[in-house]
């Protein structure tokens, strides 16, 4: 109805105010990740680098893998030249390396056992070189050997002294960083032949003929006291100013050493 006809005032009709819109909650921002200064992380690249030199690989040429860094954003990475295979394996060998020398009592039991060949050394010797059926004597990628003394061991060399009813191969392998009974060892011999049984080890140490006698002392005398009146032998003997602990068992009825 009309106000001006009905008597009444008009009134202006209010207008209606749009609602005031909702603004969307402001964000909060978590703080900025720290960034150790430039001389961490480059503490942090020599430390990797490090690793992996001390398992005796070149970085030349190895792929490149980013490694994520705490205290650096999550996208932020550290590229480090790596070996292709798990990156466990160099957190282990660089704890080995750091832990100090590889100690090879365990895998030289056979000397002290009578110069019986232990599991470990016996599978190793079986298959660092081979002959086939020609008897033809061949070096092995390095024969097989416990994952802890992998680093140990040098590349091996092979020599063979043909005779007229075998071959006398006799392979020197360089160790180093390694020792045997506190003493260090700067090689293993093996002497295999082709036309009879022969096992002649030897370990090559680098200490003086004195220190390494009085530590061996205990391992000669049960070793001797084990093999009794068997065919072996084991002896401590110095050639070219290295002291030599050899176990020697054959059957060759020649007498050749």
């Amino acid at each position: 109805m009309d106000g001006a006809r009905s008597g009444r005032p008009a009134v202006a009709p209010v207008p209606i105010r749009p609602p005031v819109p909702i603004r969307p909650p402001v964000p909060i921002r978590s703080p900025d990740p720290i960034r150790p200064p430039g001389r961490v992380r480059t503490a942090i690249a020599a430390a990797m680098a490090a690793a992996v030199s001390a398992i005796g690989l070149p970085l030349a040429g190895l792929p490149v893998v980013g490694l994520p860094v705490l205290g650096l954003p999550t996208a932020s990475f550290l590229t480090v030249a790596v070996p292709g295979f798990a990156l466990a394996g160099i957190a282990l060998s660089a704890t080995r390396a750091a832990a100090g020398p590889a100690v090879l009592d365990a895998f030289l039991i056979g000397f002290e056992d009578g110069c019986r060949e232990g599991h470990d050394f016996g599978l190793w010797a079986d298959t660092v070189m081979t002959n086939d059926k020609a008897g033809r004597w061949t070096i092995t990628a390095g024969g097989e050997v416990p994952p802890e003394l992998a680093g140990a061991f040098g590349r091996p060399s092979l020599t063979v002294q043909r005779e007229k009813a075998s071959d006398l191969a006799r392979l020197v392998v360089p160790v180093a960083d390694a020792t045997y009974k506190g003493l260090r060892v700067t090689a293993l011999e093996l002497r295999r032949s082709t036309g009879y049984f022969l096992a002649d080890d030897t370990v090559v140490f680098a200490e003086p003929e004195a220190t390494v006698r009085d530590k061996l002392a205990p391992v000669l005398r049960r070793a001797r006291k084990l093999i009794g009146k068997g065919p072996a032998i084991i002896d401590l003997k110095t050639e070219n100013g290295r002291v030599r602990l050899r176990c020697l068992d054959k059957d060759d009825a020649t007498g050749r050493p």
